[in-house]
């Protein structure tokens, strides 16, 4: 492995680690810790069902193409194990020692069954015999009978009793996980697990219960080396593991207060091997916090003040979004931006008698949409409807298939995933009978719903030129074109590679004959090794980097001086990209899809488009600053979380949120 780079599987663990800072901060409050709590986990579920599945399969590749990974899968994957089993024990910690404390202090309490009063009890009771008691079906466990299939992620308990030699399982049932026992003193909420373990005698009322143990199973969600491995090396990968089952088991959670002889019975049972067994507590499935019952609603102190997203101050009430775009290139800043202009956008369209056609492209989209509504209503009114669906959006297939069948019926033309190719660019075109365009290039999805929650950049145009270039990636998308001509936006796979090489080595040139040179980007992702080793020349050139990069970073932020990396988690996900180049003082400056990951560059379609205003680049730059120098919610690139200095006062998306607040007010006032 190389010096400058650091495997992508412990840098993720160290940005999951931050999203647990996030939960460990105690000036963040309370319901956002428990948030950030059921974040981290959730994060990590996948990360066991994606990416320690990998490592485990690389395990078993021969050693020639074992050496042609950047990686030694056998040493990672226990430093990764390693990282987890601190992160859980600094988890346990904070749900238990600071977050249930802190409830309690808000008069909101959350018991176990060992800590229930006699009224608790009978509540507890009440709730089992009318919403569980008939949810419970108990399964022997024996070799003289077939061994249950344990669903990905489903909770299970083992129950050992006095009289039976072989122990019971059965399934949490598919309801609350958090329950409110009403006494007359008020309520007490309870982990449903903690009501079945309380009156699980009634279900075996002539034995003697000995253990009760929850259980929880990870299994492989899928290796998705696609997204890594190309060529020759991805044959030989998939050739190696050809024999995997789909679904083995990644991680098998298992309460420590276990008896020996019980752990060893379930290890036989169900064919588990030593790595597949993994230490948890009493609780699984912490994800399910995201469900926590928020009895004060409204109280200030437990919650985010709210930040609603702001209209932008040149779209005029009343006015069509098409008009605002046509007069003024528009800069949107979503989750502070409100995301409403871009459905506003489409439906306008729909009835506008001008508008030939509209095309979009979607890689995940949310079950309640406004958007996708607007555009079977485009299709409705015969416009020309063109769709492309990214099928392949991991984990989001079936919202994204159920859309495409909505699409169709109402008469829009949807195209599904190229093979070998994913589209990640976030692009709409709106084509007008005189043959002009308004166009919208994107970081992030069309999703209302993460809109609200993502940080994005997007710019709304009526540049015939980049309407043009636009122009050519839907027809690229169509099948009506293979190789674009474009002028001012960059493509993946075609030529967004290029681009930022080229960028980069101008950068050198200049830092080469004694003149300023900088690279500035803001990323959610850096592993190609090629711009990493382009980077580290740079940097050595005497060229200054500075880089925000939010998940997955594999350059060595100690490769040289000359190279600055920080990362910043906060309420709202940072999603947004964009790349900065000094350019002999002529900065250039692109919003982008695509990080620099060798899936974005060479295996999807992606956009970067420049961005041109003085006004728009003045204000990407100034919310670079003051993220890059948040003292509240960022620092130094690979700072584990037990290391994290809580600082009070206020981050950067606060004073983003609140600059634009203020400059809209301003700007307003001056126009009226």
């Amino acid at each position: 492995m190389q010096d400058n780079y650091i495997p992508r599987d412990l840098s993720w663990l160290d940005f999951n680690g931050r999203v647990l800072n996030e939960a460990a901060n105690p000036n963040v409050p309370v319901f956002e810790r428990i948030k950030f709590l059921a974040i981290f986990s959730s994060n990590l579920d996948e990360f066991f069902r994606v990416r320690v599945s990998a490592l485990r399969q690389f395990k078993k590749l021969r050693k020639k193409t074992k050496e042609q990974l950047k990686v030694k899968p056998k040493k990672i994957l226990k430093d990764v194990l390693d990282i987890i089993n601190q992160q859980q024990e600094k988890f346990g910690k904070v749900f238990f020692e600071e977050i249930i404390p802190e409830l309690s202090n808000h008069g909101i309490y959350l018991k176990d069954n060992l800590n229930y009063s006699p009224e608790e009890k009978a509540a507890a009771s009440a709730y089992f015999e009318e919403h569980i008691k008939e949810l419970i079906h108990l399964q022997e466990l024996s070799e003289h009978f077939p061994i249950p299939f344990l669903n990905n992620r489903g909770l299970y308990f083992i129950v050992l009793t006095a009289k039976k030699e072989h122990p019971y399982l059965y399934a949490l049932p598919d309801t609350n996980r958090f329950v409110s026992l009403k006494t007359a003193k008020g309520s007490t909420i309870s982990f449903v697990d903690d009501i079945i373990r309380d009156n699980l005698i009634k279900l075996l009322p002539e034995d003697e219960i000995k253990e009760v143990i929850s259980i929880k199973l990870s299994r492989d969600a899928e290796m998705y080396i696609d997204d890594e491995f190309t060529g020759d090396l991805l044959d030989k990968i998939k050739k190696g593991i050809s024999d995997r089952n789909f679904g083995l088991p990644t991680r098998f959670l298992y309460d420590k207060e276990i008896s020996e002889e019980l752990l060893l019975r379930i290890k036989t049972l169900f064919n588990l091997s030593s790595q597949d067994m993994i230490q948890g507590g009493r609780y699984h499935n912490f994800h399910d916090l995201f469900s926590f019952p928020k009895p004060t609603e409204h109280n200030d102190q437990l919650h985010y003040q709210p930040l609603p997203g702001l209209d932008h101050h040149k779209i005029n009430a009343g006015q069509a979004v098409a008009t605002a775009i046509r007069k003024e290139d528009l800069f949107l800043h979503f989750p502070y931006h409100a995301f409403d202009c871009i459905p506003r956008l489409i439906e306008e369209a729909a009835e506008d008698d001008k508008v030939k056609s509209i095309s979009i492209t979607l890689y995940r989209i949310g079950q309640a949409s406004r958007l996708t509504e607007a555009l079977k209503k485009a299709a409705v009114n015969n416009k020309k409807v063109f769709v492309f669906i990214e099928a392949k959006a991991r984990f989001d297939e079936a919202s994204n298939m159920f859309w495409g069948q909505q699409l169709t019926a109402s008469g829009a033309k949807v195209v599904y995933s190229f093979p070998q190719i994913k589209v990640h660019a976030k692009i709409l075109q709106i084509s007008y009978v005189d043959n002009t365009y308004i166009s919208y290039i994107g970081t992030g999805n069309f999703n209302e719903k993460n809109a609200k929650i993502y940080t994005d950049f997007a710019l709304l145009t009526a540049n015939q030129t980049i309407g043009e270039d636009i122009r050519q990636v839907f027809q690229i998308l169509q099948g009506k074109l293979i190789l674009p001509k474009h002028k001012k936006i960059k493509i993946a796979p075609f030529a967004l590679r290029s681009f930022i090489e080229d960028s980069i080595q101008f950068e050198i040139d200049q830092a080469g004959q004694g003149k300023e040179a900088q690279i500035v980007a803001k990323l959610n992702n850096l592993e190609d090794q090629e711009i990493i080793d382009q980077l580290t020349a740079a940097a050595e050139q005497g060229v200054k980097i500075k880089l925000l990069v939010r998940g997955i970073c594999c350059l060595n932020p100690n490769t040289h001086p000359n190279i600055e990396i920080k990362r910043l988690v906060d309420r709202f996900l940072e999603h947004a990209r964009f790349y900065y180049f000094f350019a002999e003082g002529k900065e250039s400056l692109y919003i982008s899809s695509a990080d620099w990951m060798s899936r974005n560059l060479d295996r999807r379609i992606e956009v970067a488009c420049p961005i041109e205003q003085k006004e728009h680049k003045k204000q990407l730059l100034k919310i670079f600053d003051q993220q890059w120098n948040d003292r509240v919610k960022g620092g130094p690139h690979f700072e584990f979380f037990d290391t994290k200095q809580f600082v009070k006062g206020k981050s950067a998306q606060e004073l983003i949120y609140e600059t634009l607040n203020i400059s809209i007010n301003k700007k307003r006032l001056l126009q009226e």
